[in-house]
């Protein structure tokens, strides 16, 4: 009992901040808050200096979307031009999985200095590659005996 009265006796309450240690404390916080910022901003434009076009959404000339046709709301394809390849790619929401590779023959690009804007007609390169696929696919399951 003389514990609980020993506590709870106003003498022993430690002694109030003085307002000169809670501004410093304030400022330190303060200083702080601003630390971390400037560390968060000057770290993201670091990442994007290094990580260069990929990070930023600039153009480069090794890798370019031509053209996407959306399948369903989280499911699309991709014609892209990867170096001197094009590639026809399916994108879900779960992977990216690599449907065809093609040549320049093979499908309607637009001349570079053309290229802003214009829309190339991928519809018209799946369906051709589609046919071929399926050809493929049916000449497998008649091997396979089914």
């Amino acid at each position: 009992m003389e514990n609980l009265l020993f506590l709870l006796s106003t003498e022993n309450w430690p002694t109030p901040i003085p307002s000169v240690v809670q501004f410093f404390g304030i400022i330190q916080w303060v200083a702080g808050t601003l630390f971390v910022a400037l560390l968060a901003y000057y770290g993201t434009k670091w990442l994007v200096a290094k990580r260069g076009a990929g990070f930023s959404g600039k153009k480069t000339s090794n890798l370019q979307v031509i053209e996407r046709v959306s399948l369903s709301a989280q499911s699309m394809l991709q014609l892209v031009k990867a170096g001197e390849k094009y590639l026809v790619i399916s994108v879900t929401r779960d992977k990216v999985e690599l449907l065809a590779e093609l040549d320049k023959d093979s499908i309607q690009v637009p001349e570079e200095s053309e290229s802003e804007g214009v829309q190339v007609p991928f519809n018209n390169v799946l369906a051709r590659f589609l046919p071929t696929q399926k050809k493929e696919d049916d000449e497998q399951r008649d091997e396979d005996g089914g």
